[in-house]
């Protein structure tokens, strides 16, 4: 059993512990539920106490706020290859049948992760995130599953398609890079970047995308159209860019990767751009 003392706690909120403290935090994190709660009550604890302070001194506050955050993103992102390391040797490792065995890894809120399979295909896995995926692909077809958000880098290989099962829809290619967002089955979508892919909807409908083009849902209708805002997938840099979205959505989406609520009052200004 890992043991993390409050001390380490409170470097690792301020933003100053090592990577190694990093990694023995996550372990730590990943091992028990309360764990997680723990250090999200010192965090909110401590955010109060800020945000409190006399107004004189807010701005100053605020700036370390924002730097201390900004520091834990950048030590979780130095780690980030050794947290998938660290995933993949724990509890997330799962046996699935009698001789097939299937790994999953699970970024928290806040986090992502990069990650490569054993064909050499990389991953990258965002917030709120899940994938699951053999250790060993079979000898004819490469087949994972997603739950949230993740950009693919597929190796080639015509002889092995590879195939994303995420929230009812298929995705069939055979060496692309492609953006999957599957959080809600309300909202989905994948944008293309390179290759090509071959969609089968929940409906059992199919559709072929080119490069620079989407696939989405709207008013629970599918629709095709172009990749207006590729800055989105800064993401994998630890970077999220909206484009004339509203309030509300932004809201949502910060809600969604850093699992807080928002309020708002003014119902009006959700509507905002």
């Amino acid at each position: 059993m890992i043991k993390i003392g409050h001390n380490t706690l409170h470097k690792y909120l301020l933003g100053n512990v090592s990577e190694e403290e990093t990694v023995q935090i996550i372990k730590w994190i990943e091992e028990n539920p309360r764990h997680a709660q723990e250090l999200k009550s010192l965090g909110q604890i401590y955010d109060a106490t800020i945000w409190n302070q006399d107004k004189s001194t807010s701005f100053q506050h605020t700036f370390s706020l924002k730097q201390r955050k900004r520091r834990i993103i950048i030590n979780i992102s130095k780690a980030a290859a050794i947290f998938t390391i660290g995933f993949l040797l724990n509890s997330l490792i799962q046996y699935i049948g009698s001789s097939t065995k299937m790994q999953s890894l699970y970024t928290p809120p806040g986090q992502r992760a990069e990650l490569t399979l054993e064909d050499g295909t990389k991953v990258w896995l965002n917030a709120n995130s899940k994938i699951t995926y053999p250790s060993s692909f079979a000898q004819n077809h490469r087949d994972i599953s997603l739950e949230g958000e993740a950009y693919f880098k597929v190796t080639p290989n015509k002889h092995r398609p590879f195939t994303v099962n995420a929230s009812g829809y298929k995705i069939r290619v055979l060496g692309t890079e492609f953006n999957v967002q599957a959080y809600d089955k309300r909202k989905y979508e994948i944008d293309l970047i390179k290759g090509s892919v071959h969609v089968t909807t929940p409906a059992n409908t199919f559709a072929d995308l080119k490069p620079g083009k989407r696939l989405y849902l709207e008013n629970n209708n599918i629709v095709k159209g172009e990749i207006t805002h590729p800055e989105h997938f800064q993401w994998r840099n630890g970077l999220i860019s909206f484009n004339k979205e509203t309030l509300q959505d932004i809201f949502n989406k910060i809600e969604l990767f850093y699992e807080v609520n928002i309020t708002c009052r003014n119902q009006d200004l959700l509507k905002s751009h």
